[in-house]
């Protein structure tokens, strides 16, 4: 995650255009259009290992695309190192009182856009099973979160805010 090409954004940039389930995502937080995501495309699938044999020129990348690519990259790289050190942190103390929400916040964000349910429901199987059994309400909230992951994968909820927008 501190590698330079995933600092700059340009990981996020490829994903959205590249993986089908952020397409949606990318049209409704990136404000592209499906032409200029069939630009961009063609643009990063000129060469698989990212040399371009002529020198060419990036097509225009709409600031929001870019915002959003940055916001995803910064606010990833925090959660994921705010839960690790909540879990590395001595129990009970500082930091360690956070794990659990979050964890939850981690899951309800990440897993809303990207719906990998599998590493949802085990994480939040994890975060069940390491919680403090007296703490109803975090073990409710929990599997509240499990829905919601079904809810993301199940429901276009995406697809139909975009549709809303257009």
């Amino acid at each position: 995650m501190l590698s330079p090409d995933y600092l700059d954004g340009r990981f996020f940039k490829i994903t959205m255009l590249t993986d089908h389930r952020f397409e949606s995502f990318t049209q409704l937080i990136g404000a592209l259009t499906p032409g200029q995501m069939e630009e961009l495309r063609y643009f990063i699938s000129q060469h698989v290992d990212g040399q371009v044999l002529e020198p060419q020129e990036i097509p225009e990348q709409p600031e929001r695309f870019v915002l959003a690519a940055n916001l995803l990259t910064y606010s990833a790289l925090v959660i994921e190192f705010l839960v690790a050190l909540a879990f590395l942190w001595p129990l009970g103390r500082g930091l360690s009182k956070l794990r659990d929400v979050l964890l939850i916040i981690f899951c309800v964000t990440t897993y809303a856009v990207a719906t990998v349910q599998g590493f949802g429901w085990l994480l939040i199987a994890m975060g069940v099973a390491q919680s403090d059994p007296d703490k109803w309400k975090t073990r409710i909230s929990y599997v509240v979160v499990y829905a919601l992951i079904i809810f993301y994968s199940e429901v276009p909820w995406i697809d139909l805010l975009l549709e809303l927008r257009n």
